[in-house]
């Protein structure tokens, strides 16, 4: 997003394509004989309304299509619109590099009567959860130098099980990201990034195939086009990865974005 402090108003446009294709076990990678695959492409759309100079709204709407692969052979396909998340930020004038957000993961995107699950597929196959969650977090960031330096822990918690009796992980997010201009409108960013999720739930049984933990690397650029319209593309590298059970791990997922504010 732009965040020109003149403007009350952003919209962003991203595209983000993930490709997952290796099997784990734990943290060990496994045989993978019959090539599973699951492929994601993901459309967002996103608005932000800056309220005050203090606290600022946000909603964000995924389009998701995925397939899932075998042998070269669509087992399963997705595609619509995903859950929709809505975001408030709150930097006080007293420590203005200082933020928290609270939000919410609204169950708009379809479930499937039965979760899609096993060996082969990292975690729930479907375009939404069905059920409420709320979203945490907290970050700081600071100028030293030409750097600034920045970190954000984030948190999403389930407030309820879906009608269809599933109940999405809890999932925590720490990152710490040092960005550098390195020419008049090109900015580079590199960010470390740690993730757990725990295991789904469905029918008060956890899914033993869900859930995992891993580390990413994420080098991006952001190029200000003009004083209102920005471009940025990032593709973050997975390091290291630890699957509850048996998995796919997560691929790399390759973004571009563009962005404007009025």
């Amino acid at each position: 997003m732009n965040d020109n402090n003149s403007s009350r108003f952003s919209l962003s446009i991203d595209y983000a394509l993930r490709i997952s294709d290796d099997l784990y076990q734990g943290s060990h990678q496994a045989p993978n004989p019959n090539k599973v695959k699951t492929i994601f492409h993901r459309y967002s759309l996103t608005g932000a309304y800056r309220v005050s100079d203090e606290f600022v709204l946000q909603a964000a709407v995924p389009i998701l299509d995925g397939t899932f692969e075998e042998n070269g052979i669509d087992k399963s396909t997705i595609s619509g619109l995903s859950d929709i998340s809505l975001l408030g930020t709150w930097r006080p004038s007293q420590i203005p590099e200082f933020n928290l957000n609270l939000g919410f993961i609204t169950p708009t995107g379809d479930e499937r009567n039965q979760p899609l699950v096993g060996i082969a597929v990292p975690s729930v196959f479907q375009l939404g959860t069905g059920a409420w969650q709320v979203l945490l977090g907290a970050g700081y960031s600071r100028q030293v130098g030409d750097w600034n330096l920045s970190t954000q822990l984030d948190v999403g918690l389930p407030l309820e099980t879906s009608s269809q009796g599933f109940k999405p992980a809890e999932s925590y997010f720490l990152s710490l990201t040092a960005g550098k201009t390195i020419a008049d409108s090109v900015a580079f960013r590199f960010t470390v990034q740690g993730s757990y999720t725990n295991m789904d739930e469905y029918r008060g049984m956890e899914l033993a195939h869900t859930g995992s933990t891993m580390i990413s690397l994420r080098p991006s650029l952001v190029w200000q086009i003009n004083e209102r319209l920005t471009m940025s593309g990032s593709v973050d590298v997975p390091v290291y990865w630890d699957v509850n059970e048996t998995g796919i791990a997560a691929g790399p997922i390759w973004r571009i974005g563009l962005s404007t504010s009025f």
